[in-house]
């Protein structure tokens, strides 16, 4: 049964009448017979069940209200008034009419004229109703018209009543008006409980002073403050008068530091006009030290936010064979959660392909943690990397601090340079690495932590491992996998394809005019001697980019803003015919190749030759290696 509206009569025909309507109609809400006396009981037992709407009519009606609940009162027609008057005009042509205030006068007035102008009684509660009859009994008057209490009385006075009756169509029209009602209720009280709640659950004090200078609303922050027992209290208990005269006194908000209950509390106030054109002032307050600590929150996690990765194994470029086969391995190390070390010489890219690996694995959702272990010295590397407790040390941080094992929790840590870490930590992070646990510095408790380890380092470990420098059982739990970046010089025609690229990225970056490469300059980039590798590639791009204003670099540009920066050219390398060189020349080819999409012309033009000497190239290529265009397209194009 739907309790959320009841239809409370003292009447036994109407409750007989609207059970019948309500069988009729389907209406699945509760009917209660109650006499006067116990209505508040039964009102007080539906509200308790869910009563959010009450239908009723007379002076039951006006009983109700005082509930605090919408009251929808039965509605008299003209047919009711007239089946009533038929009957009581048996007693004699002097009838009265006796009903309340805002109730049965609302329905009886438009009907009056027609129906004779009878006498009719205006009162204003049931006190009231004995002492009216007697009058009227008095003044001659054969009968009365009225609710069931109206008869009652009555006939214990000796006079004649007649009951007026309802007509269904009215009690179903109150039972529309109540569902009507019940969905304005509801939506009220969702509103109503979605601003409690708010109230309630912001962390800022707020509180409502009238204009007594009364607090009459505090929310729970308010309180944990100024004490459970704040409403109905003089405002002036918990704060300083001087701090709400600005309040009173002006409509704009005002802010201040001042203590509020013996707490240091950053304060707002401002006054608001209630619809009765009362104002009352609005006050909202917060600890300083609950700011201090929010402020420290919010620095934490936007520290946390550089805990990420940004490179995919797209951001890797080149199209040389040793760089693709490095990126396949890497990718298929990515689906592991196997320990990686990835190994080569400064420059080629090492953290690129720890971040991919990260972020094309199962932890690619979690923290990605990078810590560079030859930029720290031994005491600060070893708070970073396994945290602290509070006073563990002096100028620690009051409050402690996670180390970055526990931060890269459920994630993975690039542990970079690792060849640089002293042994002191090694055996340190070795337990770490097998226990899966971190003990922070000073603290007796130990952490769990689900991590994958990335280390990457440009010395040679295993040699390092024979000089006693490294330990032997940390290699072989960080070389489980194992990642070889290549050089520049492995990659071959790979240069020409990066400097293009950063020469592109750094121009859109810096807002500056696009710039090319001649053929020639390309020419001198390959056989540049690029010991830094992608990092010193980069670095010659943008000093170009900066330094010259030609919107086509030649190679007296190179030569003037490059080389004085201690590159070298291998002066030999271009006419080389030796194998090393024919590996490189076969790169170069490919790697242009596939810039001009197997457009053969525009390939032998940037490579300075005659479309018929690439082809034989091509040809002699494919002697040694079958597979040669199929491997650069992959799969493999229309390139003639």
């Amino acid at each position: 049964m739907n309790s959320q509206i009841w239809l409370i009569s003292s009447s036994h025909p109407v409750v007989n009448q609207a059970k019948k309507i309500f069988k009729r109609f389907g209406y699945d809400y509760p009917i209660v017979r109650a006499s006067f006396d116990v209505l508040p009981k039964y009102a007080d037992e539906a509200i308790s069940k869910g009563a959010k709407v009450f239908i009723s009519r007379g002076n039951s009606a006006s009983l109700l209200k005082q509930f605090g609940l919408p009251v929808v009162s039965l509605r008299f027609t003209y047919h009711d008034f007239a089946m009533a008057f038929e009957q009581a005009r048996k007693y004699g042509d002097s009838i009265a009419i006796v009903g309340y205030n805002g109730t049965l006068n609302l329905s009886f007035e438009p009907y009056r004229e027609s129906l004779g102008n009878p006498h009719y009684v205006y009162l204003n509660n049931s006190s009231e109703l004995k002492e009216a009859l007697a009058e009227l009994k008095k003044k001659g008057v054969n009968a009365v018209i009225g609710g069931l209490t109206t008869v009652q009385i009555a006939h214990q006075i000796g006079m004649k009543a007649v009951q007026i009756g309802v007509e269904d169509s009215s009690i179903i029209d109150s039972v529309s008006d109540a569902q009507y009602l019940l969905q304005i209720e509801l939506q009220r009280i969702r509103h109503m409980a979605t601003i409690d709640t708010i109230f309630n659950n912001v962390s800022e004090a707020v509180l409502t002073v009238d204009s007594a200078g009364k607090i009459s609303l505090a929310n729970n922050s308010a309180r944990k403050i100024l004490g459970s027992d704040c409403t109905n209290q003089s405002i002036e208990k918990f704060i300083p008068k001087r701090d709400l005269v600005q309040t009173t006194q002006t409509g704009a908000p005002q802010r201040k530091l001042t203590p509020i209950n013996q707490v240091l509390c950053a304060l707002s106030s401002y006054s608001i006009r209630d619809v009765d054109g009362s104002i009352e002032n609005v006050l909202t307050f917060q600890q300083i030290e609950q700011i201090r600590e929010l402020e420290q929150n919010i620095r934490k996690q936007q520290s946390n936010r550089h805990n990420t990765a940004k490179a995919h194994f797209d951001d890797i470029l080149g199209s040389s064979s040793a760089i693709n086969n490095t990126k396949r391995q890497a990718q298929r190390f990515a689906s592991s959660n196997s320990s990686v070390l990835i190994y080569g010489e400064t420059g080629t890219g090492k953290e690129l392909f720890a971040q991919s690996i990260h972020n094309h694995s199962p932890r690619a959702i979690g923290p990605f943690v990078a810590i560079n272990c030859a930029a720290l010295p031994l005491n600060i590397l070893e708070s970073e990397l396994f945290g602290y407790v509070k006073g563990a040390f002096t100028g620690a941080n009051p409050e402690g601090r996670a180390g970055y094992f526990e931060q890269a929790h459920m994630g993975t840590i690039f542990l970079d340079e690792i060849g640089e870490m002293p042994l002191e930590i090694q055996a340190k992070l070795l337990r770490v690495l097998q226990e899966k646990e971190v003990r922070r510095i000073g603290d007796h408790r130990v952490f769990h932590i689900d991590i994958r380890v990335i280390a990457a380092t440009n010395r040679d470990l295993k040699k390092l491992v024979r000089e006693g420098a490294f330990r032997e059982d940390l290699y072989y739990r960080l070389a489980v996998l194992e990642l070889y970046v290549p050089t520049i010089k492995e990659r071959g025609g790979d240069v020409i394809l990066l400097a293009e690229h950063m020469l592109k990225e750094i121009a859109s970056k810096e807002g500056t005019p696009e710039k090319h490469f001649s053929k020639d300059a390309q020419k001198l980039l390959f056989s540049m001697d690029w010991d830094g590798n992608v990092r010193q590639i980069r670095n010659a791009i943008e000093r170009l980019c900066v330094l010259s204003d030609k919107d086509i670099l030649d190679s007296n540009e190179l030569y003037k803003f490059i080389s004085p920066r201690g590159l070298h050219f291998d002066t030999k390398r271009p006419n080389s015919i030796g194998k090393n060189i024919s590996d490189i020349k076969k790169n170069q080819i490919a790697s242009i190749l596939l810039q001009e999409k197997g457009n053969r012309s525009r390939t032998a033009q940037r490579l300075g030759i005659s479309k018929t000497t690439l082809w034989r190239r091509i040809k002699q290529i494919e002697r040694s290696d079958p597979d040669f265009l199929e491997l650069v397209f992959n799969p493999a194009v229309d390139v003639k």
